[in-house]
């Protein structure tokens, strides 16, 4: 159990180096609104507000192992959020803006630089950097973390952008 945890939080902390664009929704955001949302959320424990903006089939993972860590130690807390409170992932600062690498239809991939980041050059020792997958599906855009392939959702037809 402890190796499938430590493997979704991985999972997790790739969907990004975990602010809100204040008044909208995700229908009328792009991936890069969405992420800085997302980084939003996380940054400031919104756990409901940072699920919302996981894809579904991610929540629906996270949520199952949050299921089964809740049951080992007793817990009745509701299963997803007893997974996102025991993340408690670690938010890097300052967050550079994410730059759209790669779009397709219907998925894209951002690059997520936080620290200390020289503006030119390879990434420093004080710097994060990271690809983000993002889909975008009905009608609006999701983070959609690599997750490790035993706890990857298989669902089939669903458009992946590797980062």
């Amino acid at each position: 159990m402890r190796t499938k945890a430590g493997l979704l939080v991985a999972g997790l902390l790739l969907a990004g180096l975990v602010g809100c664009t204040p008044g909208l929704s995700p229908e009328q955001t792009g991936p890069v609104e969405t992420y800085l949302a997302f980084y939003g959320a996380v940054s400031s424990a919104d756990w409901e507000r940072a699920a919302q903006l996981l894809d579904p089939d991610t929540v629906a993972a996270f949520r199952a192992l949050g299921r089964e860590l809740a049951e080992s130690v007793g817990s009745q807390a509701e299963p997803l959020d007893f997974f996102l409170r025991g993340v408690q992932p670690v938010v890097a600062a300052p967050l550079r803006q994410p730059v759209v690498v790669r779009q397709e239809s219907g998925a894209a991939v951002l690059r997520v630089r936080a620290g200390e980041c020289a503006e030119v050059g390879p990434p420093g020792p004080d710097c994060l950097q990271r690809e983000v997958r993002m889909v975008s599906r009905q009608g609006r855009w999701w983070i959609q973390p690599e997750l490790p392939a035993g706890l990857r959702p298989q669902a089939a037809g669903k458009q992946e952008v590797k980062p």
